[in-house]
């Protein structure tokens, strides 16, 4: 069957706003890839650290900051956005205000690396890239619920695949630029060009969403007053189903499994691991947006075909392949393959992550359960990444690389068995036109 990228849209009578919609998407998730790629946490985060003196202890605690802050309190954003007309505006606005600054925080910091102490640099950066990544915690919910509803339940997942995978592509030229920004400035003014940049690419990756066409069916939902008291009764629904549960304890058993990322970066730089240096390990984990942007497009239009429990399947084995590749094969090709699968495990679990959440709502408001769903995760999960810290810092990173191995397999055999297909039990679109359970 041939297959573009506005043929999924052939069949809808809004095919005009739903292609101006998923270009719209499409550019501005390229350009949010391309930034996110200049300063991953888990390659060029941990080197900015590393130079700046940073323990294990402070690199495991990377993801953990990212778990809790990127999911555990998103429910302020759900709060703080219950009532409003014009959420686009607000939302794009909340970016400039509350999110982007903290790029340029980072960068002057690192301009300042040769006058002030170098712990006092690290804290710096690391507080930066805190509240960085806290600011959009808070706004995840409600944005990834905008973004649901910009789209029919039948191609959410392909245009949600589209446009991720154009920003993991994206992510790879990012990459790139950052380890020639390296090589070309060394020290921390080139850690400080790329954050500067960063911010400055932000900045026109949010001002493409202005131009996203809101469509008038959701306009009197956006305008609907929520109370604490219903975002409480509504997330204590959530948990009443038991494929839910079941599907957050096989998210729980990945991230328990995957948990040692920016460790792959440090391994590979160890004389063990092959002494790459730092431009090197960087092109080399290019592969992780190239592989992440092949499952994005991939698994969001399988997902759409065969159901998103697929991808995290997928995603899964995709994880115990890298794992067991980091553990018993060196060289450069086996470091790319690594990055590569990486990829493909971090794109499940966030294209069929986030699909599966939308898709096991009981209710219309999205938002609520999917910030129900994250804090349960990220509840579970925040000390997982200092707890490898930990690990590594003791034992070594081979043998935490075996743990992660085991816990992985458990994961995969977890979701193979025990989670269902939320499609099976309701074939109806059950989000956007069902009512809200008394």
């Amino acid at each position: 069957m041939k297959y573009s990228l506005f043929s999924v849209f052939r069949a809808d009578s809004s095919a005009p706003q739903n292609k101006w919609n998923a270009v719209c998407n499409v550019i501005g998730e390229g350009l949010w890839g391309f930034l996110s790629a200049m300063i991953a946490s888990g390659t060029v985060l941990t080197i900015v650290l590393r130079d700046l003196g940073a323990k294990e202890r402070m690199i495991g605690s990377i993801m953990s900051v990212e778990t809790v802050m990127f999911a555990g309190i998103q429910l302020i954003g759900v709060y703080l956005f219950r009532t409003n007309p014009r959420l686009k505006i607000q939302l794009v606005a909340y970016h400039f205000y509350a999110i982007i600054p903290f790029l340029f925080v980072i960068c002057g910091s690192l301009l300042f690396a040769n006058i002030l102490p170098e712990a006092v640099v690290r804290w710096m950066v690391f507080g930066g890239y805190v509240c960085f990544i806290g600011a959009i915690g808070i706004i995840i919910a409600v944005w990834m619920e905008w973004m649901a509803n910009l789209f029919a339940v039948t191609v959410r997942g392909t245009v949600m695949g589209i446009a991720f995978g154009a920003s993991a592509f994206c992510g790879a030229a990012g990459t790139v630029v950052s380890a020639k920004i390296i090589q070309v400035f060394p020290g921390t003014n080139g850690y400080a060009l790329i954050y500067g940049m960063a911010g400055i690419i932000a900045s026109l990756s949010l001002f493409t969403f202005l131009f996203v066409r809101q469509p008038e069916r959701n306009s009197a939902e956006q305008g609907v007053a929520v109370t604490l008291r219903d975002i409480g009764r509504l997330s204590r629904q959530s948990f009443s189903d038991r494929n839910f549960i079941f599907f957050l304890v096989g998210r729980f058993l990945m991230s328990a499994g995957f948990a040692v990322i920016p460790f792959i970066a440090l391994f590979y730089m160890s004389l063990r691991g092959g002494g790459f240096s730092k431009s090197v390990l960087i092109v080399y984990s290019a592969a992780l947006t190239v592989g992440a942007g092949i499952a994005n497009i991939l698994l969001g239009r399988m997902g759409d075909h065969f159901g998103h429990r697929l991808g995290l399947i997928i995603g899964a084995f995709a994880q115990v392949t890298a794992l067991v590749i980091v553990i018993w094969f060196r060289g450069p090709v086996a470091c790319v393959l690594v990055y590569l699968f990486t990829g493909v495990a971090l794109s499940s679990g966030f294209v069929s992550h986030y699909n599966m959440l939308y898709e096991t709502s009981p209710y219309p408001l999205l938002k609520a359960h999917i910030a129900a769903g994250n804090i349960a995760f990220s509840l579970s999960t925040f000390a997982l990444p200092f707890i490898a810290g930990l690990i590594a810092e003791r034992r070594g990173y081979l043998l935490l690389f075996n743990i992660s191995l085991y816990v992985s397999c458990a994961a995969l055999v977890w979701l193979f068995l025990f989670v269902k297909e939320p499609r099976l039990k309701n074939q109806q679109q059950p989000f956007l036109d069902a009512k809200i359970r008394s």
